[in-house]
């Protein structure tokens, strides 16, 4: 996961084999990372999470802004489980988690669907529901996913 070697492989855009194994990763622990948050997290990283949500929110039509606030939200997730591994994890896929989003983003803006989805893992994280926000994860990881190749 070296950045220079990510970012050289995908320096033509994040192909398709890249692109799944970044996703089976993400799903094996993004969804998990939720679910820790929502029993873990403090108060202010609670809010931490739904001001970065705010951020994604507010499309300002800035690529690089935008693709910044989305790849904190998902670190400031890893953050909320307190967990160092799990931190670990989210720094180490930092790199493949912005090429992936610009290239995304790139191509349109986040679709109403993907950003829904934020909100919905930002909130029931708030609310500390662990299920619906692992569930949430899950369906953000499948419509994120199939934003890469359309």
């Amino acid at each position: 996961l070296d950045r220079d070697v990510l970012s050289w492989r995908a320096a033509n855009g994040l192909d398709a084999e890249l692109a799944d194994q970044l996703y089976a990763v993400r799903g094996c622990i993004e969804p998990e990372a939720c679910r820790i948050a929502a029993v873990s997290a403090n108060d202010v990283q609670l809010q931490q999470i739904l001001a970065l949500f705010g951020a994604i929110a507010a499309q300002d039509g800035d690529l690089v802004s935008h693709v910044a606030a989305d790849v904190a939200f998902h670190l400031a997730i890893f953050a909320a489980t307190g967990n160092p591994f799990f931190i670990t994890l989210g720094n180490a896929i930092c790199t493949a988690l912005e090429l992936a989003f610009r290239q995304s983003q790139g191509r349109r803006r986040m679709s109403d669907g993907e950003l829904v989805l934020h909100g919905e893992v930002a909130r029931e994280i708030a609310r500390r529901r662990p299920t619906s926000a692992g569930r949430a994860m899950e369906r953000l990881l499948a419509m994120s996913r199939q934003a890469l190749v359309e």
